[in-house]
């Protein structure tokens, strides 16, 4: 029964040494709200082993690397948690499991999915191993929702009312560097 409330986290000097922005490993009942992250590596928000946790009303802003491991929140696994009203901008993956069920991904929004090579975009909501399983994504703007086809299925998934616009074209990227600047927002 932890949170952390109403905070800016810059990561942008820290380089590559830093693995997760903020990191709840076995917490139960945790929340992350009213969080403002910039430039996490791996992901902004890592939620290992957790259970009835919160990740709401933040906004996350790019990536070290923009590389196919570059996420917003990550499951790693997570169960009965919920993300909601989320910005996730300049992001590879906002929200990625890596197993859990019974989560809800609610109220987010996502633009500007950026990764390294111009020709690729992941998706916004993406499912990425097996054992994902009774989740359901509820009225988010996303690019684009999947399930891995590499790792294991995402059984018994929901989708409902959520605008899933197709890939962004319009999407930015490093190697470009059409990226607008965080400090211009």
């Amino acid at each position: 029964y932890d949170g952390i409330e109403n905070l800016k986290l810059d990561y942008s000097g820290a380089g590559s040494t830093l693995k997760s922005g903020i990191t709840m490993v076995m917490c139960y009942g945790c929340w992350v709200k009213g969080v403002e992250s910039v430039h996490g590596n791996r992901n902004h928000v890592w939620l290992i082993d957790t259970a009835r946790d919160e990740v709401r009303d933040s906004y996350f802003f790019g990536t070290v690397n923009a590389v196919s491991q570059s996420y917003g929140v990550e499951f790693y696994p997570g169960h009965d948690s919920l993300v909601e009203n989320d910005i996730f901008q300049q992001i590879t993956s906002p929200v990625v499991f890596g197993g859990g069920g019974g989560n809800v991904i609610g109220y987010s929004f996502s633009i500007n999915n950026i990764v390294t090579s111009p020709t690729y975009v992941q998706c916004s909501a993406f499912s990425h191993s097996n054992g994902v399983y009774v989740n359901l994504w509820e009225a988010n703007l996303f690019n684009c929702l999947t399930t891995d086809q590499l790792h294991g299925s995402g059984g018994s998934l929901t989708a409902f009312r959520n605008w899933i616009n197709g890939r962004d074209f319009n999407t930015c990227t490093y190697s470009s560097g059409s990226c607008p600047d965080y400090n211009n927002f």
